[in-house]
């Protein structure tokens, strides 16, 4: 109710605190400042730095860590070798390139497969006509044994 009443009626007068602690949790107070300090609850008490200032729907935010009375700057960081315009084309390009080397594989994984269900197709079509011409001979041997067995008559 108390921030309902001071959105509504002293929006302009009162900031957000956000104190990050030890265990990284954070913690929002809504507070008058009064001169260069504000208030987050009794027992602590922060300044307030116009540099340091982060606007989150049109209230002044600040942002402390537990250890220290100032506020923690944001604008001012460690520069990075990249910008992040340059990391997302750089994280996408990676993606990309490794999505085409998966799809490489898995085509060269696919394409090996198909050859070897084809080779195998062609091993058991082999087999099985050796098969069918050794049943043949084996057939005809029968047969010409049977023929020769009538011409001598028997005799062995």
């Amino acid at each position: 109710m108390n921030l309902l009443i001071a959105k509504l009626f002293h929006k302009h007068d009162f900031v957000k605190v956000c104190v990050i602690g030890q265990d990284k949790r954070k913690k929002l107070f809504y507070a008058v400042p009064i001169e260069d300090t504000v208030n987050a609850d009794e027992n602590h008490s922060y300044t307030i730095n116009r540099e340091a200032v982060i606007y989150e729907k049109g209230i002044p935010t600040y942002y402390y860590n537990t250890h220290s009375t100032e506020p923690l700057n944001l604008y001012v960081g460690a520069e990075t070798e990249y910008t992040p315009a340059e990391l997302s084309v750089g994280l996408k390009t990676n993606i990309v390139k490794k999505f085409f080397e998966a799809l490489d594989f898995q085509a060269k994984t696919s394409i090996q497969i198909i050859f070897a269900i084809i080779t195998l197709l062609a091993i058991g079509g082999v087999t099985y006509w050796f098969y069918t011409i050794f049943q043949t001979l084996l057939a005809k041997i029968d047969e010409l044994q049977r023929l020769l067995d009538l011409l001598t008559g028997g005799i062995n």
